[in-house]
Order: C-alpha cells, then sequence, then structure tokens
C-alpha cells in the first residue's frame, strides 16, 4: 500500500479487521463506505525503527518538537503565554498499555508521548489551582518522571475516548497524567498527555471507574 494510500471498507467490522492486519471482505452493495486514511510510515513497525524520527519524517503538518527539558520548556511557555504548535517528547509508552490495547483489539500507532504547549498554558492561573489540584508550574519535571516511572497506570473505563491514567506520588496525593493514546494532531499521530492533576490517593482506588493494568 502506498504512503498515503486510501482505504474504503463497508462496515465498522471491516475497520477493526483492518487495524489488526486481518484481510478484508469485498465490499458490498448498498452498504455505507467508510474512508480511513492509512498512513504506513506510523504502523508499529515503522515507529520502533524510527524512534529518533521527527514531525517532518511522519508528513504531518508543522509541529516544532523543543528538545530541552520540561521543565524548560513549560518555563518559556507560561513566560510567553501564547502557543506556537511546539510539543515537548516526554519518553515511550508503558509495555503494560500497549498489551491491554492488544487485548481490545486497538493497534498503538506510536510508541512516542508528548505534550504540547498548549496544554501546558492550561495550567497558567487554572481556576483548581487553589484548591491544591494543579501541579506546582516549577514541579513540571516530575510529570516526565511519572511518564518513564509510572508507579501505577489505570485504564479509564468511564471516558468514551481511549484513555489512561499514569500515576505516582506527589507529597501526600497523586500525580495524575491523562495520556490519550493515538492522538491525532496536524496530521501527526501519537500519545498525547491531555491533562496533568493532583488528586487523593483513594481516588484512583474507584474501581467503578478505573482499572488497574499496572
Amino acid at each position: 500500500m502506498h504512503e498515503h494510500a486510501i482505504a474504503v471498507f463497508a462496515s465498522d467490522n471491516d475497520i477493526a479487521a483492518y487495524m489488526r492486519g486481518e484481510e478484508i471482505k469485498p465490499e458490498l452493495p448498498g452498504m455505507p463506505k467508510v474512508f480511513v486514511e492509512y498512513q504506513e510510515k506510523l504502523s508499529s513497525a515503522s515507529v520502533e525503527k524510527k524512534n529518533n524520527s521527527t514531525f517532518a519524517d511522519m508528513k504531518g503538518k508543522h509541529l516544532k518538537e523543543r528538545k530541552e527539558s520540561l521543565q524548560t520548556f513549560a518555563d518559556s511557555v507560561l513566560s510567553s503565554k501564547i502557543a506556537k504548535n511546539e510539543v515537548k517528547y516526554l519518553g515511550k509508552i508503558d509495555k503494560t498499555v500497549i498489551t491491554d490495547m492488544n487485548n481490545n483489539g486497538i493497534e498503538l500507532l506510536s510508541d512516542k508521548i508528548f505534550i504540547t504547549d498548549k496544554i501546558v498554558l492550561k495550567y497558567l492561573n487554572h481556576p483548581k489551582a487553589m484548591k491544591g489540584a494543579v501541579i506546582d508550574l516549577n514541579r513540571f519535571s516530575e510529570i516526565e518522571h511519572t511518564i518513564k516511572n509510572p508507579a501505577n497506570i489505570y485504564a479509564d473505563i468511564k471516558s468514551q475516548q481511549l484513555v489512561y491514567i499514569y500515576a505516582s506520588p506527589y507529597d501526600e496525593k497523586s500525580l495524575k497524567a491523562v495520556i490519550h493514546p493515538n492522538y491525532t494532531l496536524k496530521g501527526n499521530v501519537f500519545n498525547l498527555l491531555k491533562s496533568i492533576g493532583i488528586i487523593e490517593r483513594w481516588h484512583l482506588d474507584d474501581k467503578t471507574m478505573y482499572r488497574k493494568i499496572k
């Protein structure tokens, strides 16, 4: 298949089969068509081979990757108060998440986790800061540590989207990093750290909301 070929499916079941690498049955007359753009370079095999690839290599629209530490990146973004389509690499997604996704018939399209400058800006003058529910703006390095060395990982079973929670101790509470796998931004697919919170440790023990996988 060409790098930007368009795959045509007859049903949602065909999409799931396609993502698992199974043969797709011919389209049946009268059934609705679903168009899914497939980028071969974003397959898990390609990602593993190109661990040091840039967004330009992914053939997506321009996103600038910052190379400094997360804290330095955050300080710069919070100082400028402007989102410039910049991203910071945080680490690879945990193998436990990959296994859980595979068990649910979902293929991971990238093993990298990023945070965007727009998300960092959310925590400037955040309304929940006075309640202690927002990370100290001088402690962003702890987010990077949580991504690389999570104490626990949970699947959010209440979310309508595919969401995983990375958690680690934060003083007497827990730092909660919310990861959205296979997130698409400006034509690029990666795993996005979409939100960060400080919560009571017992909160993640609620089995009606979270399923512990690590």
